[in-house]
């Protein structure tokens, strides 16, 4: 059965969030409304539980519920990432980032490295036992993630909600 959450709006939150839930408790669309009410997106998660596919993430923005922004989420046998695109004005869709997953024989540890449209190399992270910590292309801790992806100018799916949540 789906359940509906409803996050009102407040002082400090000023966005109301509208969560859809399925029988496993998992979020599969999530609304969000100015102050006022005003509909400002919507995120909608297409799950597979198929062992190979593709599951993605959409926002949709205005009346026409158009789509502005998603992500796919790629696995195989042999690999497993992510790709988002947005939706330039003309209707053009772009590629903005890449991502891809990797493990190893140690089931503690996995690499996450991040991608520019281009193919270079953005940021990565690796996960142990310990944590996890966050790399620069040269190998460099990265200290706050979200003020080094503002200063290098990255975009992706998290970004464009963000500006959608500010305008």
């Amino acid at each position: 059965m789906i359940e509906v959450t409803i996050n009102e709006s407040t002082d400090y939150d000023p966005i109301k969030k509208v969560y859809f839930s399925d029988s496993t408790g998992n979020y599969f669309r999530t609304s969000y409304f100015d102050k006022d009410g005003k509909f400002i997106f919507e995120r909608n998660e297409e799950i597979q539980l198929s062992k190979e596919g593709v599951q993605s993430t959409c926002l949709f923005v205005g009346e026409n519920y158009e789509l502005v922004a998603y992500r796919e989420y790629l696995r195989s046998e042999n690999s497993k990432g992510t790709k988002d695109f947005h939706r330039l004005k003309g209707g053009t869709i772009k590629q903005i980032n890449s991502s891809e997953y990797v493990t190893s024989d140690d089931p503690y540890y996995s690499k996450m490295s991040w991608f520019s449209s281009q193919g270079e190399l953005c940021y990565y992270n690796e996960s142990n036992r310990s944590g996890t910590d966050f790399y620069d292309p040269s190998g460099n801790v990265i200290e706050n993630l979200d003020e080094y992806l503002l200063s290098i100018g990255f975009e992706s799916l998290e970004t464009i909600e963000g500006k959608l949540l500010n305008n």
